[in-house]
């Protein structure tokens, strides 16, 4: 229970009923209650003391942000504090002096390594299309991780590393080392090879730190990046649930897998409402050829508008930067060992598997 103090007297403070001043505030039911009558003055307040504010634990203060780089610092502007008293010229020419000698020593040592990173790091989440949450878990594993083994290294090499970690961390948004490799210009081969160095010990006493890269995320980018129907999602899913049951999946790159299952499904979803919807094409055989293929044309493009594309292995192993080779090696061995329980596969042309 919380007495009203006697200075907050005042006609809100007032029961409507006695007209006593004598209130008291319980703060389980958020009531305002008067001790004289019992009549409840108001209901449904929120109160909390400005003391107990203070005795909180935690900082005080505007939000920070995790992504920044920058230290915090005072701002010497005018000649009034902050508590509006004037302060002397003198004081505030040494203040600004030894201002400028913080802000030149941030361009030195540590400081001066976490500004290069973030930069080159902003400027790569830009030209990948990340996610503003990726640039700012890879600052904060930067400074965490992976800033004591940039000594010796490329602080590209370290922070493209460090993205890439990052990308893998946030569901929905891994990217593969060859595009890292694509985008940054460096070699993949020492990407992995500082990837390993840097997080295998994370990874040992947190894997869920760095989960491994799904196949199925690969799927929805591609799905999303062609405009594709719902449709062919689902029946990529569905061949690639069947082969991790008879475990097909180990020991292959989840992107060129994702490249396969995709093209396969956009073949198979394609082919199946093609033939449907051309059994109802009008037969003109009084007019000419030309007509029956101006027909063909325009129901490929309805399909097209609906999500159904007939995709090429080009435009597939573009989009996930593998060879048109991997993708047929790929979807050559998910033919064969589903071929049994998905028989539409068989209709495949062997001239695509080749």
């Amino acid at each position: 229970m919380q007495e009203v103090k006697q200075d907050d007297k005042n006609s809100d403070n007032q029961c409507s009923v006695c007209s006593s001043y004598n209130l008291i505030f319980d703060k389980g039911g958020g009531e305002l209650v008067c001790q004289d009558c019992g009549n409840v003055v108001s209901e449904s307040m929120f109160y909390q003391p400005f003391e107990n504010k203070l005795s909180e634990g935690g900082r005080r203060g505007p939000f920070i942000d995790p992504s920044s780089v920058t230290p915090l610092t005072t701002i010497i502007k005018g000649s009034k504090d902050y508590w509006g008293k004037n302060v002397d010229m003198e004081a505030t020419q040494s203040l600004r002096k030894w201002q400028k000698k913080i802000d030149n020593s941030k361009q030195r040592g540590r400081q001066r390594n976490l500004y290069a990173a973030s930069s080159y790091m902003s400027n790569l989440q830009t030209k990948m299309g990340l996610p503003q949450n990726v640039f700012v878990r890879a600052v904060e594993m930067y400074k965490k991780y992976t800033i004591g083994f940039s000594k010796g290294r490329s602080i590209d090499l370290v922070s493209a590393v460090t993205l890439y970690a990052a990308s893998r961390e946030v569901e929905r948004t891994s990217r593969s080392l060859n595009e890292f490799a694509h985008y940054s210009r460096l070699n993949k081969k020492s990407l992995s090879q500082t990837f390993r160095e840097i997080f295998k010990e994370v990874q040992e006493k947190s894997p869920n730190i760095i989960p491994p890269q799904r196949i199925e995320n690969f799927i929805s980018r591609g799905v999303n990046h062609f405009k594709l129907n719902s449709e062919v999602q689902k029946i990529a899913l569905t061949y690639l649930n069947r082969l991790k049951q008879l475990q097909g999946t180990g020991g292959k790159s989840p992107e060129g897998l994702a490249a396969a299952f995709l093209w396969l499904a956009s073949k198979q979803a394609y082919g199946n409402h093609f033939k449907e919807k051309s059994e109802i094409l009008p037969h003109r055989e009084h007019k000419k050829k030309l007509n029956d293929w101006y027909d063909v044309l325009l129901l490929k493009k309805k399909l097209e508008q609906n999500g159904y594309k007939d995709l090429t292995q080009h435009e597939v192993s573009d989009f996930y930067i593998k060879t048109e080779v991997t993708l047929r090696n790929r979807a050559k061995e998910i033919v064969e060992k589903l071929r049994n329980e998905f028989p539409e596969l068989v209709n495949i042309p062997k001239k695509f598997l080749k």
